[in-house]
């Protein structure tokens, strides 16, 4: 704004400001003047106001017992301060000065016993965190440490090839049960392993109550976690597990787990928890005729034995690839194991919800049953074998049998086997014989003598009736002539 010379003029205590002969005139008063001075002033220095005052800050402010944290001191200017820390008992206090040769920031560590504050974080609850300068309070904040720590589990069930496990909630006897405990600080989400908490314990629950120390496994993702295995064998608990697993770090901070309850409503799991069930046997039955030792077959007769054999084996439940299983698992169910085997012979259609042979509309689904045959334990050939004599009146049909198994196990495991009875061998025998002859007898006549005959001989004796001996004689004669009358029209020439 430039302003000409006599610009100004007093009037009525105001001045008048003009610009140029265009404007308007400006009253200004005194004061408007000195705001204006001072606004001035103030753009020209620095801003000592906004950096007068210090800042406190924690760098973690939410702790777990044990952990450590840094206290940090930024300074407008050179000089000595001192960061005063109270417990949450209100009593407990310890101190450390912050010396500044200049305007800066600084930290030191609260935590540990050996350096900065040389003091630990052994208390829970809120820690009073105060900036002194001169002996007076120029800043305050707060420090908060709780001993929680946050516990997750889930289990998985060996594989069938090395180091590859699947989760499961349902598992079987005779397999490897692995539960997982992830454990975390529930201030700062760190988890615990075994490097920044080397006296960490943690336990859980096997379903039949006995806890088991779980060992920490480096490799499992993301950082590692607490793990054992445990094999329940063919007589240990079944039923609903619910887990329990503990974690204390050493550090005086502790979490719990529990497993939800499952629930059911009848046939439907409303909520499913965890859950070891009973193996499955497998079972091996065949029908032997006592007098020829061959399989016998549906042609019963009166005083005929049949003599009824099962093998029941404790089997990897997992297959033939599964592996790691509770030792002695595998084997024969026998006597010592409380092996109870019952067969059942019938005919006809089998309900397998029921167990019983023949439907309830016997015109539709006809069956009936011809005997329950009890099976004992015979020690030499490891098989269940007992005997049924036929009286060549059993109704006729398809014979079936069912051998149901299991064991002295509470709940018990059990498994079921069927074999069916072979039809007549010398009905097969003959119609295959009839079939075989007659299909050589007919290849034999319509391949060898016919075809030959007419593909060699006709050949030769067509060629030799199409050119008869006097066709050569003309075509003789014809081409002496040629010869001839060529050589006469060449003289002429």
């Amino acid at each position: 704004m430039k302003l000409r010379r006599n610009a100004y003029r007093r009037r009525r205590g105001e001045y008048i400001v003009k610009v140029s002969p265009n404007t308007e005139r400006l009253p200004v008063t005194p004061f408007l003047i000195l705001a204006f001075l001072l606004m001035s002033a103030l753009a020209a220095v620095p801003n000592v106001l906004a950096q007068a005052a210090p800042t406190l800050t924690v760098e973690k402010p939410f702790v777990n017992l044990g952990m450590e944290t840094s206290i940090i001191v930024k300074a407008p200017a050179a000089g000595t301060y001192t960061v005063v820390i109270t417990k949450p008992d209100g009593k407990t206090q310890v101190q450390a000065d912050y010396s500044f040769a200049q305007a800066g920031e600084a930290k030191q560590i609260y935590g540990n016993a050996t350096l900065g504050f040389k003091s630990i974080i052994d208390k829970t609850g809120t820690y009073k965190v105060s900036l002194q300068s001169q002996s007076k309070q120029v800043a305050e904040t707060t420090l908060f440490a709780t001993d929680k720590l946050d516990l997750d589990v889930t289990v998985a069930n060996a594989g069938t090839t090395d180091n590859v496990c699947y989760l499961s909630n349902q598992f079987t006897r005779g397999t490897s049960i692995i539960p997982r405990i992830y454990i975390r600080y529930a201030s700062t989400g760190e988890y615990v392993t075994a490097k920044n908490a080397p006296n960490t314990v943690a336990t859980f629950n096997m379903p039949n109550g006995t806890k088991m120390v779980a060992r920490f496994a480096a490799y499992l993702p993301p950082e590692g976690a607490w793990r054992n295995c445990f094999r329940p064998n063919w007589n240990d608990y079944a039923g609903v597990w619910n887990i329990v697993a503990e974690a204390q770090d050493g550090k005086g901070n502790y979490g719990k787990y529990e497993s939800y309850p499952q629930i059911k409503s009848g046939a439907n799991v409303l909520r499913f928890g965890f859950e070891v069930i009973p193996a499955p046997l497998t079972v091996t039955p065949q029908i032997i005729d006592a007098a020829t030792g061959k399989p016998a077959t549906t042609a019963l007769k009166s005083g005929q034995n049949l003599r009824i054999e099962a093998k029941v084996t404790y089997d990897h439940p997992l297959g033939p690839l599964g592996r790691e299983t509770a030792v002695g698992y595998i084997g024969l169910l026998n006597a010592s194991r409380g092996g109870v085997v019952i067969a059942k012979l019938g005919w006809g259609f089998y309900n397998q919800t029921s167990k019983s042979f023949g439907g309830s509309n016997q015109a539709k689904n006809p069956g009936g049953l011809i005997a329950n045959v009890p099976l004992s334990y015979d020690q030499a050939s490891g098989r269940w074998t007992g005997t049924y004599a036929a009286t060549g009146s059993e109704p006729k049909g398809d014979y079936l049998l069912i051998v149901d198994s299991r064991d002295s196990a509470s709940p018990p495991n059990t498994g079921i086997g069927t074999a069916k009875l072979a039809p007549p061998v010398e009905t097969v025998e003959k119609v295959v014989e009839k079939t075989t002859t007659t299909t050589v007898e007919k290849t034999a006549t319509a391949t060898v003598e016919k075809p030959v005959d007419r593909f060699v001989e006709k050949p030769v004796q067509i060629t030799s009736e199409i050119i008869p001996l006097w066709a050569y004689g003309v075509m003789g004669a014809l081409l002496v002539v040629g010869v001839v009358v060529g050589r006469v029209v060449w003289r002429k020439k």
